[in-house]
């Protein structure tokens, strides 16, 4: 019984010391080898998802009001660029394509007309600029950026529509965290300003020019593909 005992003790003391040694020499390792943080240096392609929401403030025309509204609804799309870290810092240009539904509408009372819109196309091109905590990268962006729109009014004699694309300015920000050595996810909020622009509406050989004055916002969440 006491030599099963003193086995015991001398099976934990090694147990222990061995413990120790290994403690030691893994600190004594780290101690002495480089800080090997990640490095945010190269292009990435990605994909992305999330809400989105537009304001739209039609421009009086005389006694006619079109009214103000908010449209709501989603985007998805892709994304690539290429960063460059210089110690902590991470500067990089992005490029993004989001494919989307927004919509919107209002009924003015004075014109008993009703005002639509529908947004279904989003780009922008980006700077951005961040600073890295290894593995975590928060990060703000800004540039230029592109809507495509769809607008129709229907009053009680006809319909009239008109659309196309329309340039602005975006600015944002939002965090982008590596998981794997080469896979990160980020979320993020953007904000798109596309000022006032003129559409022209068509109705019964007639045209008539419309200004709004428009703002989109969105809040995506992506994953992204770092090539080494």
């Amino acid at each position: 019984m006491g030599d099963l005992m003193l086995r015991k003790f001398a099976l934990m003391g090694l147990i222990v010391f061995a413990t120790a040694g290994t403690a030691s020499a893994a600190k004594l390792s780290l101690t002495a080898s480089p800080d090997h943080t990640y490095d945010w240096t190269g292009c990435y392609v990605g994909a992305h998802g999330g809400g989105a929401w537009s304001q739209l403030d039609w421009t009086p025309v005389g006694v006619n009001d079109f009214g103000s509204y908010r449209a709501n609804g989603w985007a998805a799309g892709g994304q690539f660029g290429c960063d460059y870290q210089n110690g902590g810092f991470v500067f990089g240009l992005e490029g993004q394509f989001s494919a989307a539904g927004i919509d919107g509408q209002v009924l003015s009372i004075g014109t008993q007309a009703v005002t639509k819109s529908h947004i279904d196309e989003i780009a922008t091109g980006t700077g951005r600029i961040g600073y890295a905590f290894d593995r975590i990268l928060p990060y703000i962006k800004g540039g230029f950026a592109w809507v495509h729109d769809k607008h129709k009014v229907v009053t009680t004699t006809g319909s009239m529509e008109a659309g196309g694309g329309v340039f602005g300015w975006t600015v944002g920000g939002g965090i982008e965290v590596a998981f794997r050595p080469n896979w990160s996810w980020m979320i993020e909020f953007n904000h798109i300003d596309l000022g006032t622009n003129a559409f022209t509406f068509d109705q019964s050989g007639a045209s008539i020019p419309l200004e709004i004055k428009q703002t989109v916002d969105d809040v995506l969440i992506g994953i992204n593909y770092r090539f080494e």
